[in-house]
């Protein structure tokens, strides 16, 4: 197993980064790798892209929390063997700011290669969508 966490300190009000972050049709804007092909019953959605690892296509759970400005997803579904699992907190950095941390944890095998450059690129992106 391994685990990987990125943190990024933004310009933009807790709100408006958990807003971006939670929509669940925006991630390929602010996750570049991810083409949502399909959302399923309500929390499931079919992911498919390519990352340095190759290409990918999984269906997944996906929840937002947005008392707990959280939003939580794993490749597990309908009883298939859970192969990652990740996590996206946003808290309140002070002066209209916010900290976005993501946490990736694989089960099986080896993570990609670079995990944190990609989540660090990932939170620019973010970042991008959401400072004024």
């Amino acid at each position: 197993m391994s685990e990987h966490e990125v943190s990024r300190v933004l310009s933009a009000p807790p709100s408006a980064a958990f807003a971006v972050a939670s929509d669940v049709g925006r991630l390929p804007e602010w996750l570049p790798t991810v083409h949502i092909t399909a959302g399923k019953t309500d929390g499931e959605v079919h992911v498919e892209g390519d990352s340095p690892a190759g290409h990918y296509e999984n269906d997944g759970l996906w929840r937002a929390q947005p008392d707990q400005l959280r939003v939580e997803w794993s490749s597990e579904s309908h009883g298939a063997p859970q192969t990652y699992a990740g996590w996206l907190q946003v808290a309140d950095s002070g002066q209209d700011g916010s900290e976005v941390t993501v946490h990736l944890s694989f089960f099986e095998g080896n993570a990609p290669k670079d995990v944190e450059g990609a989540l660090t690129s990932a939170l620019d992106a973010l970042a991008g969508l959401v400072e004024s």
